[in-house]
């Protein structure tokens, strides 16, 4: 029983290494979505992340309490 257990929390806490969500602030919405991973674990590794429009709407909403297509743009 102890092995599942132990087992279960490695897998719990590796699951966030391999998440799609690239999370840059503290706020809603603030967060992209890894398209492509390369070079990791060497001195050449690199990430390409995209901010999406339905993020960005919702950081402008939630945080900046702001409905406009201009905020939404601007992030």
């Amino acid at each position: 029983m102890r092995r599942l257990l132990a087992v279960l929390c490695a897998v719990m806490l590796a699951a966030p290494a391999g998440a799609a969500t690239l999370y840059y602030g503290a706020r809603v919405g603030m967060e992209l979505a890894i398209v492509k991973k390369s070079g990791i674990g060497s001195t050449h590794a690199s990430i390409l992340a995209r901010h999406d429009r339905r993020k960005a709407r919702l950081y402008c909403r939630e945080y900046g309490h702001d409905f406009t297509e201009e905020c939404i743009d601007e992030e």
